[in-house]
Order: C-alpha cells, then sequence, then structure tokens
C-alpha cells in the first residue's frame, strides 16, 4: 500500500493519504475536513465524534482471506433505532472495503459498480427485488441516516449531520447488498452499491486495537 503526502490547503499541516480512492479527509491539525475536486480544497470543519466502545481505530491493521489490510478511516452513522460505525480498510493490492460493526455483528462489504438511477433507487421498497454485481438480492430494510462525524480518510464525502438513504438487500447465499443515496466530489447525485456479508471479528486478526477493558 503506496502512501503519498498532501500539505493541508487550510494551515499546511502534512497530510499521508494511503488509499488512491480517498476524496475527502480530516486535518488533525487544523480540524478542517477537505475534499478532493480537481485539487483539494477546504470542505468544513470536523464534527466531535461521540465516545463510543469498539476495539479498532484508525490505524489498526490486520488480514482478512490472506490480504493485509489497515483501517483508514471512519464515520458513525445514526437512524431512529440507534447507531453503527463504518470503517473503512486499505488492502494492500490497491483494492477497499467498508468493515461494519452494529449490535455485536461485523460485516465487510466491497464497492460494486451500479447503473441504477436515482429514480430507481427511490422507488424501492420493502420486498422489492434487486440484481447487483451478478447476484439476485430483495430489499429487507429502508431507513433515513445521519452521519455524525468521521476520522481519517474517506472514498466518500462525510459531511457531519449529512442525512442519506440506506437500502439493504440480501439473499439466500449469505449475500447482502447496501444502497445508498448521496453526492460524488462534484456535488452531483449518485447512487453508491456494495456487496458482501456477515464475518467474525476473529476473521481479521487484527493488530493494534483500542485498549479496553476487559475485551
Amino acid at each position: 500500500m503506496e502512501s503519498r503526502l498532501l500539505c493541508c490547503p487550510g494551515c499546511g499541516g502534512p497530510i499521508t493519504l494511503h488509499s488512491p480512492a480517498t476524496i475527502f479527509v480530516n486535518c488533525l491539525f487544523c480540524k478542517n475536513t477537505l475534499l478532493f475536486d480537481k485539487d483539494w480544497k477546504v470542505f468544513g470543519k470536523v464534527a466531535e465524534l461521540p465516545p463510543e466502545i469498539t476495539p479498532l481505530q484508525v490505524g489498526t491493521n490486520g488480514t482478512f482471506l490472506n490480504e493485509v489490510l489497515t483501517i483508514i478511516g471512519r464515520r458513525r452513522m445514526r437512524w431512529t433505532d440507534g447507531y453503527w460505525t463504518e470503517w473503512y480498510a486499505s488492502f494492500s493490492k490497491g483494492k477497499g472495503a467498508w468493515i461494519a460493526e452494529a449490535q455485536g455483528l461485523w460485516m465487510i462489504a466491497y464497492p460494486v459498480e451500479t447503473e441504477m438511477s436515482r429514480g430507481e433507487f427511490e422507488a424501492l421498497t420493502v420486498a422489492s427485488s434487486v440484481k447487483a454485481a451478478g447476484k439476485q438480492f430483495a430489499v429487507n430494510d429502508i431507513k433515513i441516516a445521519k452521519c455524525l462525524g468521521s476520522e481519517g480518510e474517506l472514498p466518500v464525502i462525510s459531511s457531519p449531520n449529512e442525512e442519506l438513504k440506506s437500502i439493504d438487500a440480501s439473499n439466500t447465499n449469505g449475500d447482502f447488498l447496501s444502497l445508498e443515496s448521496g453526492q460524488d466530489e462534484h456535488g452531483k447525485s449518485r447512487v453508491s452499491a456494495y456487496v458482501g456479508r456477515y464475518v467474525a471479528f476473529g476473521d481479521f486478526h487484527f493488530k493494534n486495537l483500542r485498549h479496553l477493558d476487559g475485551w
């Protein structure tokens, strides 16, 4: 995993970027969020993330399916019935994936191409059939979530208090699909798709974890 150095356009502080997919990053020095749109620019201020009980942290590394990974960013999400955290992992071969942590369950999901329009996305209802990455899924959950804040570097814009629509689907093979509304770095509406499955915490062989009493 090759890294590159960025000078913060807000304060000039050094920021090390670990993923070529990064378009959104937090500066540790001036607490600005930065967005890449042809060039890096100041997007806003970093929101203070609420405390949470988790062993992961930015900088945690491990292996999954014999490939080395490093956690380089996270975002905290809230919806009407609770919270969840999404960690962004950069792999040694250049790909990236989201590791979601919610109510003691762990999931890993990889970005996949989708030609779904915003209109098609909005028309989905529970039990709707949807296809992605050559697999068939049935929608089982639709919710409106709010981003509480982010840390590190991410491949998506994570503006504090931004609301987005999240649609989850699954199939009988144990795969799940996550669809999300949002905007790209140019401010255009887009639908993002991620396909993955539930996993056990031990499958990641994590190192450099945050110390938690009793963990």
